[in-house]
């Protein structure tokens, strides 16, 4: 999926609020958040080839996330990028590595771990590039920056497809069909969540959740059908600036549906998605643009 052409123009300070925003992401949702784990009973992804239990260390996620943090402000200037992009990259998937060596699998920093893969590979090539000069050019002069940023939004939809794709795929094609068997996913989750946080309020919201879904299967169908087709259609928000923020749009909803309903809230991908597809720093550019214009 990943192209050589980036269709959507942006500027240093655009692409600047970008990672700006990305290195929020990282901070405030990973780097503060400590290690579950000190084994890997059931190893994946790096685990598989390395003992990652010593990332558990205290100590050693006090120093690793010292120097990722480092790592970020670089980063966010646009410093080094071929060696930061890496080490952050190497980090994250390491600790997703660990934190999913348990028996089950969290998919919540996928898309997160897939656009720091696509960027680190892209800055990666231009490492290599530079050793053969002229060396490769994109096309229309398109920068590495600004192509990171198409590879990120690539990344992103690529992890809904292949969502969408991969319930197709296991359902034979009737997962929307199936959805009303959900409830029982849902009262597992809720339960979960309640022996977590001890909050009666949520039995309740699912008892009356799950009697409304068996009640209307049809309904039930239709809303979390369009979720798929909304998964489906990823690859079509990459078309330009409007169908990146519809796209956005319509992926945030999708999320929230799952919040309500699966108690799955996914905070991380909804601000990767306003970051990358909302065009929220566009956003931020524009108005600072008409502000200095106005005054």
């Amino acid at each position: 999926m990943l192209t050589l052409e980036a269709p959507v123009r942006a500027d240093a300070l655009e692409l600047a609020l970008i990672r700006g925003g990305l290195a929020y992401l990282l901070s405030r949702y990973y780097l503060d958040c400590r290690l579950k784990y000190d084994r890997q009973t059931r190893p994946v992804g790096l685990a598989r080839f390395v003992d990652l239990t010593g990332l558990a260390s205290p100590v050693v996620q006090r120093r690793l996330n010292l120097l990722a943090r480092a790592a970020l402000v670089f980063y966010v200037v646009g410093i080094g990028m071929p060696l930061v992009t890496a080490l952050l990259c190497l980090y994250v998937v390491a600790r997703e590595s660990l934190n999913n060596s348990q028996g089950a699998i969290e998919h919540a920093w996928n898309a997160v771990a897939a656009v720091l893969l696509a960027q680190a590979a892209l800055y990666g090539f231009q490492t290599f590039n530079e050793f053969f000069r002229p060396g490769f050019r994109f096309a229309g002069g398109v920068g590495y920056d600004r192509m990171a940023l198409f590879w990120s939004q690539q990344a992103i939809a690529a992890v809904y497809f292949t969502a969408a794709l991969t319930k197709l795929i296991e359902s034979r094609g009737a997962w929307a069909w199936h959805t009303p068997r959900i409830v029982i996913q849902i009262v597992k989750s809720t339960r979960q969540a309640y022996y977590t946080r001890l909050e009666p309020g949520s039995l309740e919201h699912c008892e009356s959740l799950v009697r409304s879904m068996s009640r209307h299967p049809h309904w039930t169908r239709l809303l979390l059908g369009a979720g798929l087709l909304v998964e489906l259609a990823a690859p079509l928000f990459l078309y330009n600036r409007a169908a990146s923020a519809a796209g956005g749009v319509l992926l945030i909803a999708f999320h929230l549906v799952n919040r309500r309903y699966m108690r799955l809230p996914f905070k991380e991908q909804q601000l990767l998605v306003g970051i990358f597809f909302l065009q929220v720093p566009f956003a931020l550019v524009a108005l600072i643009e008409f502000c200095g214009a106005a005054f």
